[in-house]
């Protein structure tokens, strides 16, 4: 009898589907599929039409996207106070190829736990020093 249970039909929602039912969930799965790419290759477009054009500064400088991204970016990674420091940083770190074996994304990722911890520290610092400036001027 124990054989007999194991004969037994599973739940209809998990059973396979019929052949048309199959192809249809194909075909809206295809024209998803298809609509997912051209929104990803117009992203991409547009996203190479504006790194590469050319942008003019506060000075007058004509510099290209390319350039005014990577500022930005180099910006952020340099600035502890930031919230994406390290993200940013571990970016840097990737298109620079410095995170090619195992060895270098170890070494960068515990570089980069210290360097939070260290901003996560003077964080904590920072808000108590205010907290005694705040008690200070109140009085309390």
């Amino acid at each position: 009898m124990a054989n007999n249970d194991n004969l037994k039909r599973g739940n209809p929602e998990t059973q396979f589907k019929s052949g048309r039912e199959a192809a249809e969930a194909g075909r809206k799965g295809g024209i998803a599929a298809g609509a997912a790419r051209r929104r990803k290759r117009d992203i991409r477009k547009s996203l190479e039409d504006r790194v590469f054009d050319t942008y003019t500064d506060k000075s007058g400088n004509k510099l290209e996207g390319i350039d005014v991204l990577a500022a930005t970016l180099f910006k952020i990674a340099t600035d502890p106070s930031h919230k994406q420091v390290i993200t940013a940083q571990r970016l840097i770190f990737e298109m620079l190829g410095m995170d090619q074996t195992a060895a270098d994304k170890k070494r960068i990722k515990q570089a980069l736990k210290l360097q939070a911890q260290e901003i996560e520290l003077n964080q904590k610092r920072i808000d108590a020093d205010q907290e005694d400036w705040t008690t200070d001027i109140s009085g309390e």
